[in-house]
């Protein structure tokens, strides 16, 4: 799903999030716990959607479907996973201002898959969800006069939100191999 049709399905289920806060919604719920049920991701998206309403079931199977196409990326090994933000012609304060909503979805999943004590993470991973707390305010930095400056910046922040956000994944969930087929040993 692109960003309008996820923002399209947010409308349907009257969630008042952009598509940026979505994924980082559901990442912190599948980065949280092996599994997401339609039920926790309604939880966290949608509390008081009304369950017997066609459209919102229609939306909610859509947002199911970014749901696995989100853990898919993650589990990529080609590290495919991309966090979605603003497109690389929109301004600074829109790039930022999406970062930053991103990244406290992010958080908010977290929350609503039980992580609340970062202390009781992996090393790597608490210091990864520490830097997602600061870097929330990331709409409230000072910019540089220099756009060049302020983008390379930009691009840096989210490089290491990408690949924090692959590792935190890769701790709490390692990757499990198929274990190699045994050879045959030669005399």
């Amino acid at each position: 799903m692109n960003r309008e049709e996820i923002e399209q399905t947010l409308a349907k289920l009257n969630v008042e999030m952009d598509a940026s806060e979505c994924q980082g919604v559901l990442v912190g719920l599948l980065i949280a716990n092996d599994t997401v049920s339609a039920a926790e991701v309604q939880q966290a998206l949608a509390p008081s959607l009304d369950t017997g309403n066609l459209l919102a079931q229609e939306a909610m199977k859509q947002m199911l479907q970014f749901l696995g196409s989100t853990q898919a990326q993650l589990a990529d090994s080609s590290c495919a996973f991309n966090p979605m933000l603003a497109d690389d012609s929109d301004n600074m304060d829109d790039k930022l201002d999406m970062l930053s909503a991103w990244i406290q979805g992010f958080l908010m999943g977290l929350a609503h898959g039980g992580v609340k004590d970062y202390s009781k993470l992996p090393d790597e991973a608490a210091e990864f969800a520490e830097d997602m707390v600061d870097m929330a305010q990331v709409n409230s930095y000072e910019l540089e006069d220099d756009e060049e400056a302020n983008e390379e910046a930009y691009m840096e922040l989210v490089e290491y939100l990408r690949t924090g956000i692959l590792l935190m994944n890769e701790l709490m969930h390692p990757t499990q191999a198929a274990p190699l087929p045994e050879q045959p040993t030669l005399h």
